[in-house]
């Protein structure tokens, strides 16, 4: 039996794309807790780290709250820890942080999870269940900690001379643990398993015994466990300290430092692995996704959870935009589509909002795809940094099976525009739209800028419903033109010239003829600014009704008047 947690979901349940905790069992997939089953706009929470008692009866996890101001949730206590909503309550509400538990599931402990130096009042709380005493500790700890059933704790601390760990008693006696770099904890607080900071040597050591080398010095060793009774040490590796790094494997020795042995063979490599309380089975997640189940008598390993994609980037659109999704582990062969595209290419079927979005092309590192034309769509909001909603639109795509699959968030809003840039960045502009010469015979940049009074043609999705309609998978057709029914308010400033916004009327927004998706946008160029060579860059940006700010179109290089240096006039 295992419990995680992972953003998959299964298929028809009506889950979240929050991260949510799963247990697998001989019988399947069980869903445990989802909290982010809100509705628009309420708090969530997204779940990690389950640590479960040996015999399953107590479960507790760390639940962390939604925040959309990245980085800077990190250093605030964000986390509290929780139980499953039909368990009974282990925490009180002044808990904060993260949670784990022992083996005998005596004691557990509540942790910080704030990135960087912890603030005073965020000290971890040791909790005795059996007499109900909580011991608030002086010594601020950072990371996961493990605590054995005897109550002790292994943690890391700021020492003086760095982070260090550490084994804090119930008392809160702290003993610090010499220039080991990565250590573990028998669940009877009898048996140490550490690697050496400066050798890279792996020894295992009882209460009382000496020091057992594991293996040879020089390894480079993460994720280091021990089981249950502390018989069994099990270690990812990265290989040597002195050779290129090789994709990590799992390893697995006795600790009395015979049996060591290669657990797994995984070309991709393996990210996180977990050792059973009985030392016979181990998880491990590869580095595309996979959860294997590997038995450390034998090696063999089972595939619980198939590889899946993750994302890089996915922006979103208006429903009918063309949408670019890149990430890494897409397990799909490449493949091309033709017009009118369908909703399978290459073995790939792509649904948004339940409803099939044709494919123009797959790869193993991206998915373009039209957004289907009745897919819902609501007014952008309000506020400035909209939060995807974990119950909000939706791509879904085939990976993790045969219990899940994979879904992302997708924005769709009704207007929701954004120019298409430049493939390689502009050394001038950095990021600049990918605009046509007037003539249609070349891309301005800034080595070839705009021409005052030329009307300069540029492209982007999100732009909204158009008239005449089109249907979805189908090119536009060169007549008659399809245009966007809604307004396309623009603001645009020199740079550097001190001077406020100005508006720009665009002579035509609409559909582009031969393209999926695509939307042509043909502005002019004022004729009458005054353009110098610190403020040769026009910042082109659009309004959305009733939202707070502007939204970035991106810099468009202008020519100087009057200069005659080649290459910096339209050829």
């Amino acid at each position: 039996m295992l419990y995680f947690a992972t953003t998959l979901r299964m298929p028809g349940a009506g889950q979240s794309l929050a991260s949510k905790l799963f247990r697998i069992d001989s019988s399947g997939a069980h869903l445990v807790d989802d909290e982010g089953n809100v509705a628009s706009g309420a708090p969530y929470w997204d779940l990690s780290h389950p640590s479960v008692s040996a015999d399953g009866a107590r479960l507790v996890y760390t639940a962390h709250q939604f925040c959309n101001i990245g980085d800077v949730c990190s250093f605030d206590e964000e986390s509290t820890p929780k139980t499953p909503p039909s368990a009974p309550r282990l925490f009180v509400p002044a808990d904060a942080g993260g949670a784990a538990i022992s083996g005998n599931g005596r004691y557990a402990v509540s942790y910080s999870t704030i990135l960087g130096p912890v603030p005073s009042g965020y000290s971890p709380v040791l909790i005795d269940f059996s007499t109900g005493k909580r011991t608030t500790l002086t010594q601020a700890t950072y990371g996961h900690p493990q605590i054995s059933s005897t109550g002790l704790l292994l943690v890391t601390i700021r020492a003086p001379q760095g982070y260090v760990p550490a084994i804090i008693s119930p008392d809160g006696t702290t003993t610090l643990l010499g220039s080991a770099n990565l250590t573990a904890i028998s669940d009877d607080g009898a048996t140490l398993a550490y690697a050496d900071a400066k050798t890279g040597q792996l020894f295992a050591q009882a209460t009382g015994g000496p020091a057992v080398r594991i293996g040879t010095a020089g390894q480079q060793i993460t994720q280091l466990q021990l089981n249950r009774d502390g018989t069994r040490v099990m270690f990812v590796s990265i290989g040597s300290l002195v050779d290129p790094p090789k994709p990590a494997q799992l390893f697995y020795a006795r600790t009395d430092g015979s049996g060591l042995r290669q657990l797994t063979q995984v070309p991709e490599g393996v990210s996180e692995a977990i050792l059973s309380g009985d030392g016979k089975v181990a998880f491990a997640l590869t580095n595309t996704g996979a959860l294997l189940r590997v038995d450390t008598t034998t090696g063999f390993a089972t595939t619980l959870v198939e590889s899946f994609p993750s994302s890089l980037s996915l922006f979103g659109g208006s429903p009918g935009s063309l949408v670019v999704f890149t990430g890494f582990n897409f397990p799909y062969a490449s493949a091309t589509g033709t017009p009118p595209y369908s909703a399978s290419l290459s073995g790939v079927s792509v649904t948004v909002e339940g409803k099939p979005a044709p494919l123009l092309q797959v790869s193993s590192t991206q998915i373009v795809f039209q957004i289907p034309w009745d897919v819902p769509a609501q007014p952008y909001p309000a506020e400035a940094f909209p939060r995807a909603e974990p119950m909000g639109p939706e791509l879904v795509l085939p990976g993790g099976g045969p219990m899940f699959e994979a879904a992302f968030s997708l924005n769709v809003y009704s207007y929701f525009p954004s120019l298409l840039s430049l493939g390689a960045p502009d050394p001038v502009t950095a990021s600049q739209p990918f605009a046509i010469h007037q003539d249609g015979m070349a891309l301005v940049t800034s080595t070839h800028p705009a021409l005052l009074g030329e009307t300069v043609t540029m492209f982007g999705t999100g732009f909204g419903a158009v008239s005449p309609a089109v249907p979805t998978g189908f090119p536009t057709p060169l007549a008659p033109l399809s245009f966007a029914t809604a307004d396309v308010p623009i603001q645009a400033s020199l740079r550097n010239a001190g001077l406020p916004f100005f508006p720009l009327v665009p002579s035509f927004v609409g559909l582009a003829p031969g393209f999926v998706g695509l939307y042509q946008i043909n502005l002019q160029i004022p004729a009458n600014l005054s353009v110098t060579p610190a403020t040769n860059i026009l910042d082109i940006n659009f309004v959305i009704p009733g939202a707070a700010g502007i939204f970035g179109g991106g810099p468009l290089p202008l020519a100087v008047l009057g200069n005659t240096t080649p290459g910096l006039r339209f050829p």
